[in-house]
């Protein structure tokens, strides 16, 4: 076998992974397609009392870490900003409209990884919330952020919100 036909068997090889990741990513978004009706999108005029910078890492079912979330501004890794408030935590990821996570059920904790992402031991923020009928988890990266005080700000706001 000669060089030619030896790049020609890779590049054939190739183009079959990147049909079979295309065609993957494809059916993922077409199956959560529906779970889009759920989202509540925030109205942009409304101040949030506590604002921090953030990685967006990504979301899951709950209970199962690996079963990302392909939908609307959830599908990809972000730069993206939180804020808490009343009605829940507003997560916007940069170039997409912002979402709330309702307070109702919202909780939040520590993860060392997700997806496909993996930190120092408790280096994640993880947000368990109602999307609809599902229960999902979100992750995130904070950058100099206090993440026992922010998760105890979304505790706690939860909790009121119940009460």
């Amino acid at each position: 076998m000669n060089q030619e036909q030896s790049a020609l068997i890779m590049l054939g090889l190739m183009t079959l992974a990147l049909a079979g990741a295309w065609w993957g990513w494809r059916r993922r978004r077409n199956e959560y397609v529906a779970w889009a009706q759920h989202f509540t999108f925030w109205d942009e005029a409304t101040e949030t009392p506590l604002d921090f910078e953030c990685w967006y890492v990504g979301t899951s079912e709950a209970g199962l870490p690996l079963q990302r979330v392909a939908v609307g501004p959830l599908s990809y890794r972000a730069k993206a900003t939180l804020g808490l408030h009343a009605t829940g935590l507003v997560f916007q990821a940069r170039g997409s409209q912002a979402l709330v996570f309702p307070a109702e059920g919202l909780s939040a904790g520590r993860a060392t990884w997700t997806i496909d992402r993996t930190v120092e031991p408790d280096g994640l923020l993880m947000v368990q919330w109602s999307l609809g009928p599902q229960l999902v988890e979100s992750y995130f990266r904070l950058v100099d952020n206090d993440l026992g005080r922010i998760i105890t700000a979304i505790n706690t706001m939860s909790q009121e919100k119940q009460v």
